[in-house]
C-alpha cells in the first residue's frame, strides 16, 4: 500500500504508479529479463481514459479495457496486451475482472480500492492462475492520505478480519505484511 498526500498541482497519485512501474522495470532491466506485465484496475472510465492518455506521454504502450469497450475490441486489447513485447500495462475496469486469464501478468496495481474484499481477491485472481510462471506476484494498492480512499482501505481490512473470525483464516487477500504496514500506519507508528 502507498500512501501519500494530495500536492496542490501536481497529480502524485501517478507519480507514484509511474515510481511504481519504473522501480519494477528497472529490476527486470538489472536482472536482465522481459519487462513484468501490469494489470491497472480502476472502477471509472474516466480514470482508465486519463490514464491511457498519461502512460502514452510517457511512452508507456498500454492497453485498454471497460465496459463501453466493445467486446470484440476488448479481445483485440488483451491479446495485444499478453502477446506483444512493448505492451506492458492493460488498463481495465471490473470487466477485466471477471472471466479473463492474464496470468501473463505478474503484476496487479488497484488504483482505487473496492470496498469488498472479494473483489479485490478476483482482482488478483486474474494473474494469480495455474499458468502463472511467476515465482512472486506485486499487488500495488494506491491510496490517497487524508482521503476516502483510506477510509475504503481501513474498512476493507476491517472486513478481512471479520471474514477471518467468521469462516477462518484464507489465503492472503490484502497481503500480510501490507495489513501489517497499513496497521502501523493507521497507529501512527
Amino acid at each position: 500500500v502507498q500512501l501519500y498526500s494530495q500536492v496542490q498541482g501536481t497529480d502524485s497519485k501517478l507519480d507514484s504508479l509511474l515510481e511504481a512501474f519504473h522501480s519494477i522495470w528497472d529490476e527486470d532491466d538489472q536482472h536482465n529479463r522481459p519487462r513484468r506485465k501490469i494489470v491497472l484496475f480502476s472502477y471509472f472510465r474516466k480514470t482508465l481514459e486519463y490514464l491511457a492518455g498519461a502512460l502514452r506521454e510517457q511512452k508507456i504502450a498500454n492497453r485498454m479495457i471497460h465496459g463501453g469497450v466493445a467486446v470484440a475490441d476488448r479481445e483485440v486489447a488483451i491479446d495485444e496486451f499478453l502477446e506483444r513485447t512493448d505492451v506492458f500495462v492493460l488498463l481495465t475496469s471490473e470487466v477485466g475482472g471477471e472471466g479473463i486469464d492474464l496470468q501473463r501478468a505478474s503484476v496487479v496495481v488497484n488504483y482505487d480500492l473496492p470496498w469488498n474484499p472479494m473483489v479485490v481477491e478476483q482482482r488478483i485472481g486474474r494473474v494469480d492462475r495455474i499458468g502463472q510462471e511467476a515465482a512472486r506476484i506485486i499487488i500495488v494498492n494506491l491510496v490517497v492520505n487524508d482521503s476516502i480512499e483510506e477510509r475504503i482501505l481501513e474498512r476493507l481490512l476491517k472486513k478481512i478480519d471479520i471474514f477471518k473470525e467468521s469462516v477462518g483464516e484464507r489465503d492472503p487477500i490484502v497481503g500480510e505484511q501490507i495489513e501489517r504496514l497499513t496497521s502501523e500506519y493507521l497507529r501512527g507508528d
